[in-house]
């Protein structure tokens, strides 16, 4: 059997192969088929974000994850992804997180974003200072108003 024709699977586009043999009579003996080798639409979506350090910040996964889809375009859940990376959400630093999946082609699926955490600006501007207490005793005395 010979084959002519050629796929690159790695570029979309319309490809035809052409399959064909002698049989033992002499007769050629053909078929073209079409391969159509489609963009995959996987795809992972998720955001780099800045929140402020401090004891009772929480942050987790899904914080900076907007959506996710398979080669076909079905949609993901986070749950579906797996996560890489850990934020501490006390300490001021930038921390990586890499959302990654491998899709129904053995493709590996990644994104990678960056969480900074900065420390608190909060801030109170106060000053000492001195009041002078008048009492009835001083107004008697002619101190006071």
């Amino acid at each position: 059997m010979d084959v002519s024709g050629s796929v690159d699977p790695t570029k979309p586009g319309t490809y035809e192969i052409t399959y064909s043999y002698t049989d033992g009579a002499g007769n050629q003996i053909s078929k073209t088929i079409t391969v159509t080798v489609v963009a995959s639409k996987a795809a992972i979506d998720a955001k780099d974000s800045t929140i402020i350090a401090g004891p009772t910040t929480k942050w987790s996964a899904e914080n900076n994850f907007n959506s996710a889809t398979d080669e076909n375009g079905n949609p993901l859940q986070i749950t579906d992804l797996t996560v890489t990376g850990s934020v501490d959400p006390t300490k001021p630093g930038k921390y990586e997180i890499t959302y990654s999946y491998t899709d129904g082609a053995g493709n590996q699926i990644s994104k990678t974003i960056t969480v900074t955490v900065v420390a608190s600006k909060a801030a109170i501007d106060a000053e000492d200072s001195t009041c002078l207490l008048y009492t009835s005793d001083a107004a008697d005395e002619g101190l006071g108003v």
